[in-house]
């Protein structure tokens, strides 16, 4: 339980993570670069809310709708 735990929550965190990492990583980011970011991120969640049967997330399903 604990290590599907953990293997969900660094999957939905991923995108998070590297979507900071690109916003920090800029001098000087304008509305548009943030925005853009940010619906990377959503488009990036919303796929792992619609994965097949066996590869969908089954723990951290709300963590993932309350980050949309």
């Amino acid at each position: 339980m604990q290590k599907s735990f953990v293997k969900e929550y660094v999957e939905v965190m991923v995108p998070i993570a590297c979507g900071l990492d690109v916003l920090q990583g800029e001098m000087v980011a304008g509305l548009g670069y943030l925005l853009l970011t940010l619906c990377i991120i959503k488009s990036q969640l919303l796929e792992l809310l619609d994965r097949p049967a066996p590869l969908s997330l089954t723990i951290c399903q709300s963590l993932v709708r309350a980050l949309i």
